[in-house]
């Protein structure tokens, strides 16, 4: 390896501690921006008339409580959207979320969309190993096996998500 590829890595690690800490502060603050935008990994709509101002925030982080995975806490950012993430709080089983989550309802649509956006510092870290293996299979492999472990952890949570508002939904 060149010199100048071993400089760039600790600037690059430097990097993705930035993404990380800016994107736990946006999380923290609940920046409807951050909440609502970025790249889609999961999408699931709920056929419903129900308005997400109906939705109660406190039912939603009830119904999403888990034995071993991190609570996840709501918060209303506006009559049509909810944003949603897990806390940083500590659990039986902890894991880094890829994705954070939004509930909304365009005028528009007749259904709710629970949407799962991917995080920032997954992007950059993805990137990063990509760079540092260079396309290396063996990596590749358990990059792409430990992501997809805690996706799926996820894309359950948020498929239980919106199971809650379909139930709640066909309850009126």
């Amino acid at each position: 390896m060149s010199e100048a590829f071993h400089y760039a890595i600790p600037a690059a690690f430097i990097a993705l501690a930035i993404i990380g800490i800016a994107e736990m502060i946006l999380s923290a603050r609940w920046n409807a921006t951050y909440f609502t935008t970025g790249l889609p990994i999961f999408v699931r709509r709920v056929e419903t008339m129900a308005r997400v101002e109906e939705l109660s925030v406190e039912a939603l982080e009830q119904g999403s409580k888990s034995f071993a995975g991190p609570s996840m806490l709501f918060h209303r950012l506006t009559p049509h959207a909810i944003a949603f993430r897990e806390t940083y709080s500590h659990s039986f089983f902890h894991y880094t979320p890829v994705m954070r989550g939004v509930i909304r309802r365009r005028e528009s649509d007749a259904a709710i969309s629970v949407i799962g956006f991917m995080n920032w510092w997954l992007v950059a870290f993805i990137i990063l190993l990509l760079w540092i293996f260079k396309g290396d299979l063996h990596e590749s492999i358990f990059l792409g096996a430990g992501l997809g472990a805690i996706y799926l952890i996820q894309f359950v949570r948020y498929a239980r998500v919106a199971k809650r508002i379909a139930d709640s939904a066909s309850q009126r």
